[in-house]
C-alpha cells in the first residue's frame, strides 16, 4: 500500500548506503519487502471485512489453502495495490459467500473442479511475477508441477471426506479461484507478448521502407 512504501524505501536506502550489497541485491530486497508488507496489509483488511460478516473462520481456512498453492503456482498480478486488493477480495467473496450457496457441492461438482484445477496447474504453473520470473530456475518447473498436483489432490480429498462440514465448499472454490486467476494471467501475458511482437514487426517493416 502507498502509506507503507516510504518506510520500506527508507530502510532499503539505508541498507543500500552501507555499500555491502549490489544494486541487483538491493532491488530484490525492495521487491520482497514490498510484497511481504503488502500481503500482510491485504490479509488484515480482508480479515476485518469477513469478521464483520462472521465468516472470519472460513476466510482463515481459505487463506491457509491459498497459501499452500499460490507461492508455488503464481497467478494474477495487478499493477496497483488497490487492484490487487479488489481482485483478491472478489475471489474470496465468491469462494466463501457466493459459490457455496449457488452451486451445490457433490461428487460431480468436485470432480469437475478438481480436474480443471489440476489441468490448469500442469499446463500453466508456475507463473511468477516478472521480477520473480527472472530468478526462476526453469529446471525446477517439473518438480513444482508435481508438488502442486499433490497439494491439490490432498485438499480435494479432504473436501471429499468432509462434505458435511461448512468449510469444505470454501476450500474447493478457493482452489478454483486460484486456478482461474492463473489462467487469466497466462492469457493476459500471452496477449501482451503477441502485441509486443506485432509492434516489433511493424517497426521492422518501417525501417525497411
Amino acid at each position: 500500500m502507498a502509506f507503507t512504501n516510504k518506510p520500506i524505501e527508507k530502510v532499503i536506502t539505508e541498507i543500500s548506503n552501507l555499500g555491502e550489497f549490489s544494486d541487483a541485491k538491493v532491488d530484490t530486497m525492495r521487491y520482497v519487502a514490498r510484497c511481504m508488507v503488502g500481503e500482510v496489509e491485504k490479509f488484515i483488511i480482508m480479515l476485518a471485512i469477513f469478521w464483520l460478516f462472521s465468516y472470519q473462520n472460513h476466510y482463515l481456512i481459505a487463506s491457509l489453502v491459498l497459501l499452500t498453492v499460490r507461492p508455488t503456482a503464481g497467478g494474477f498480478h495487478s499493477n496497483s495495490a488497490l487492484g490487487c486488493l479488489l481482485w483478491t477480495m472478489s475471489g474470496f467473496a465468491l469462494s466463501i459467500l457466493a459459490f457455496p450457496k449457488l452451486i451445490p457441492l457433490n461428487t460431480i461438482t468436485l470432480f469437475i473442479v478438481a480436474m480443471f484445477c489440476i489441468i490448469v496447474n500442469v499446463m500453466i504453473a508456475p507463473l511468477m511475477s516478472k521480477q520473480h520470473e527472472k530468478r526462476l530456475d526453469v529446471t525446477k518447473n517439473k518438480k513444482k508441477k508435481i508438488i502442486l498436483v499433490l497439494i491439490h489432490l490432498l485438499w480435494f480429498s479432504l473436501v471429499f471426506l468432509t462434505y458435511d462440514y461448512g468449510f469444505a465448499p470454501g476450500i474447493m472454490w478457493i482452489l478454483f479461484f486460484q486456478s482461474c486467476q492463473l489462467l487469466v494471467e497466462y492469457v493476459r501475458r500471452d496477449f501482451e507478448t503477441k502485441k509486443e511482437n506485432k509492434g516489433e514487426e511493424f517497426d521492422g517493416n518501417d525501417s525497411n521502407c
